[in-house]
């Protein structure tokens, strides 16, 4: 900690030079590292990284983003961006927009997640962050214990002085009574240049601060961003999102990204209920518009929705028959059919009698006097072309039809299926408690910002040129100088302001 002769010499260099009131060798020529260390935390630096940051997210925000990892019906297996099925997928987003696409697939905008250029500028925004936060924490210890011989920050600094005609000793006491209203703690010390002899000129220095909670509001407020950056980096690497799970009543999903987890539907409509099975353990989960909480931090989220059909045999003795179907699936006594396009055709083979079920969806369909949706349902015995029976059948609606030939009977039931999102996302209670601490932290800054006063009195018993500097945010501060030069008004002779613009602007601990 700095000397008193310290400090005064600091203040000499306030006082002497009316073009520079920092132009002193303690802060007018730091080293290399400080000055390093106050361009980091610098405001400068900041906008220079968070403009493009919001620059290229909003750009992102309007085009559509390949995930990480793709797991699509159509790929059984986990597509990453070093497989060709990956590049490919990457400029068919990019080929509607021509040259301007090019220029963003190599910026990484359809790929914003993982884009060299924005870990880089995190990365940065980390680093400046943490330098706020260590400023902000050094800030809090000076307002918490404040000294007279507090070394003084390299900016921001609000400064004038006046001549009082009065001991420095006599000042000092009106300066303290006036801080000590207006600030927690105030604390003095004294210097005496030249010895005790008589004429003796009599130095005071006075420190005062309050705000403290507000620097803690910043410290908040600096480390909230920093779990949030922290909770993207964990969440890049152990998240992950499988899409495009169709679900019907009865149907289950084994997910791609993780084979240990499975999916049952077991109804389907506004709320949509589900089991989740993990390692065994099974788990009931309702899942309506919004995300729904599932086991192991999984969440699921509900994407859509669309018509589903399920379909059973039975013999004239009531015993099931197998169906199978045509193009892919597992051999079943019954079998739900997902039905995801406007217009689609399905078919069903019944092996034992040689037949096939045709079954096609029908957004509409006038002419048959169906003005909303509806399924049509044909047997067909192979080698004749005369369906043994034709059916329709409207939504949320089930009818059985029997074969007059066989005496089997045909049973459909309309239903609904949902399509599905699992997220794993271990990033996210990070993220969440980060963006609470930055609110709390701006609210707690904003009700007490911090505040630092000093005054340095130099003369003798019949004059005291009194150097009052305050250092702070918002509107108040030079009202607040003006109220320290009112109560020395009944003792001022003469007054000149010294200097009534701030300080040169640096990053420093109270800079903010």
């Amino acid at each position: 900690m700095r000397s008193s002769r310290d400090a005064w010499d600091g203040v000499a260099g306030l006082r002497t030079d009316s073009t520079d009131p920092l132009t002193h060798e303690r802060t007018a020529s730091p080293d290399r590292l400080t000055r390093l260390w106050r361009l980091a935390g610098s405001r400068r630096t900041f906008l220079l990284l968070v403009i493009p940051l919001i620059l290229g997210l909003a750009v992102a925000s309007a085009l559509p983003q390949l995930p990480q990892q793709l797991t699509t019906a159509s790929a059984p297996r986990v597509v990453t961006p070093d497989t060709p099925a990956y590049q490919r997928a990457l400029q068919q987003l990019a080929a509607p927009y021509g040259v301007w696409g090019s220029v963003w697939l190599a910026l990484g905008l359809f790929t914003i997640g993982q884009a060299t250029w924005l870990r880089l500028v995190l990365a940065a925004l980390a680093i400046h962050n943490l330098v706020r936060l260590a400023d902000q924490y050094l800030l809090w210890i000076n307002l918490r214990h404040p000294t007279p011989d507090s070394p003084l920050p390299p900016s921001g600094l609000v400064i004038t002085e006046v001549r009082v005609p009065a001991a420095p000793a006599t000042a000092a006491d009106c300066l303290m009574a006036e801080l000590r209203s207006r600030f927690r703690l105030v604390v003095s010390g004294a210097s005496a240049a030249d010895g005790a002899e008589p004429g003796a000129s009599q130095r005071i220095i006075i420190h005062a601060t309050r705000g403290a909670w507000g620097a803690i509001g910043n410290i908040l407020s600096y480390l909230g961003p920093l779990l949030v950056m922290l909770a993207l980096f964990v969440s890049e690497q152990g998240g992950w999102r499988e899409q495009g799970i169709n679900l019907a009543p009865g149907q289950t999903w084994q997910l791609r990204a993780r084979p240990g987890i499975t999916l049952e539907a077991s109804d389907i409509g506004s709320t949509s209920h589900l089991t989740v099975t993990v390692g065994g353990q099974a788990d009931a989960v309702s899942l309506g518009p919004e995300a729904a909480a599932a086991p192991r931090g999984l969440r699921l989220l509900s994407t859509g929705s669309g018509p589903a059909l399920q379909v059973t045999v039975t013999d004239s003795n009531g015993r099931p028959l197998s169906l199978r179907p045509l193009t892919s699936g597992n051999q079943a006594t019954q079998q739900t059919l997902i039905f995801d396009r406007a217009q689609i055709e399905q078919s069903l083979a019944l092996p034992l009698r040689s037949q096939v079920l045709r079954l096609v969806y029908y957004a509409s369909l006038p002419e048959q006097g169906y003005a909303g949706p509806v399924f049509l349902a044909q047997a067909l015995t192979l080698g004749s072309e005369t369906p043994v029976f034709s059916t329709f059948l409207q939504e949320h609606a089930q009818t059985a039809v029997t074969d007059p030939t066989t005496q089997d009977t045909f049973h459909f039931t309309a239903t609904r299926y949902v399509q599905l999102a699992a997220i794993f996302d271990p990033g996210l209670p990070l993220a969440l408690i980060g963006g609470l601490l930055t609110f709390m932290g701006l609210l707690l800054a904003q009700s007490q910002p911090p505040a630092r006063a000093w005054a340095w009195l130099n003369g003798q018993a019949d004059e005291t040129a009194a150097t009052l500097a305050l250092l702070g945010s918002g509107p108040w501060t030079r009202a607040e100088l003006a109220a320290l030069q009112d109560a020395l008004a009944g003792m001022v002779a003469s007054g000149t302001p010294l200097h009534a613009d701030t300080a040169p602007r640096a990053a420093s601990v109270s800079d903010f």
